[in-house]
Formats: structure tokens, sequence, C-alpha cells
């Protein structure tokens, strides 16, 4: 597996103390600065990206979507009955 060639440059500007900040962050990763800044940026800019995507649907189901975020489902009835079963520790006991 050959690594990618990287040919872009960034130039930032920044205070000291973020450029501090930073550095300690890099080294405690065991990374370079440069090596750092990029992943966290590139992870970032993903993470950014996917929170602003969307999707497109046609009028019926935009409608059945809008009834699935109305009425949510319950518990599972499951679930319930493990908690119906259970003693809480508060409870008075018999006989005590």
């Amino acid at each position: 597996m050959t690594a990618l060639r990287k040919t872009k440059t960034l130039s930032l500007r920044m205070t000291a103390e973020d450029m501090n900040l930073i550095a300690r962050a890099a080294k405690a990763a065991n990374k370079s600065v440069s090596a750092f800044v990029s992943e966290v940026s590139r992870l970032r800019a993903q993470d950014t990206l996917l929170d602003q995507r969307f999707f497109t649907l046609d009028e019926q189901d935009f409608s059945w979507l809008k009834g699935q975020l109305g009425n949510p489902p319950g518990p599972a009835r499951e679930v319930l009955n493990r908690f119906k079963n259970v003693k809480q520790k508060w409870a008075k006991q018999d006989g005590a």
C-alpha cells in the first residue's frame, strides 16, 4: 500500500496559546503538528458535512415520515415486564 502524495499546503495564523495547545496535543498523540492538524481537520470536516446532509422525499413519503416522527414506538413489552418484576431496594420488604 502506497501513501497518497500530499501536494497541497495550508497556512494558518493563530495565537501563540493556540499553537502551544495544538503542539501539546500533537505530542500527546505522538504525531507531528502537521499530521495532527491534518487529521483533526479532516475528521471535523467530515462531521460537519455529514451533519449537513439532506434527502428529498415525495409528498407521500414525507407524510409517512412526519407520522412516524410524531408517534414514536413505546418501550418493548419484554423490557417493561422485566422492570415490573424487579423489586426496588427502597420498597418495604414483607415483615419489615
